[in-house]
């Protein structure tokens, strides 16, 4: 069994009152953010697997990060957490 990882990125997603919606209202405090990737972190660490600061980041999901789809996460967390799975323990 490989170690827990899972998944924290810079994505913030905004809920919305039904009424909001339906004026075509958008918040305010919504912004966007350069990095779409999902990155790969311990609970409890300071850094994600590519080296990323966990306190640059502003989403942390319980998702663990093999169960997102390849085209949402981070291309160097992927490998390296696929060579961490590839190597005996």
């Amino acid at each position: 069994m490989g170690t827990d990882w899972r998944v924290a990125s810079e994505r913030i997603i905004m809920l919305m009152a039904p009424s909001i919606r339906r004026f075509g209202r958008r918040p305010t405090t919504a912004r966007r953010t350069p990095d779409r990737n999902s990155h790969a972190v311990l609970l409890g660490a300071e850094l994600t697997r590519c080296g990323r600061p966990v306190n640059q980041l502003h989403r942390f999901d319980l998702v663990p990060f093999n169960k997102i789809g390849r085209h949402l996460r981070c291309p160097r967390c992927h490998q390296l957490v696929q060579r961490d799975e590839q190597q005996p323990v």
